[in-house]
């Protein structure tokens, strides 16, 4: 469900602010912010997964997972940007372009990852299935 919401809010945030910059500015902005988006939000999910697979805990292991994401997705979506260069540059994106939607993007999915992670949600009953 966790993962659901952090693609969710991204998309919306992607809506808010890739799609009018495209129709007003220029249309390669969707180009650079649809692969910015997609290039932070999979460390992001990844931390999300390690997260439940380690489960519910006390404060000090939420924090861990927390921090191994804020280093995954670091590691993750600066070699990205580094890998995809030559490939934005040809196809006419402009790097300082991508590079801007991959900040935005990166910090967008590390405060939405973080509130997920440290607000939950709602326990079910011990006596439900």
């Amino acid at each position: 469900m966790r993962v659901l919401i952090l693609v969710g809010a991204t998309a919306g945030a992607g809506l808010l602010t890739v799609l009018p910059l495209a129709l007003l500015d220029d249309p390669r902005h969707a180009a650079a912010g649809t692969l910015a988006a997609a290039l932070c939000l999979i460390p992001a999910v990844g931390t999300l997964l390690l997260a439940g697979a380690v489960g519910p805990g006390d404060p000090d292991t939420t924090t861990t997972v927390i921090l191994v994401g804020i280093g995954l997705r670091f590691v993750g979506v600066t070699a990205g940007v580094f890998l995809l260069d030559g490939a934005v540059t040809a196809a006419g994106i402009g790097r300082e372009r991508f590079a801007g939607w991959a900040v935005f993007f990166y910090l967008m999915t590390l405060t939405a990852e973080s509130v997920l992670l440290l607000h939950p949600g709602p326990t079910p009953p011990a006596d439900s299935p």
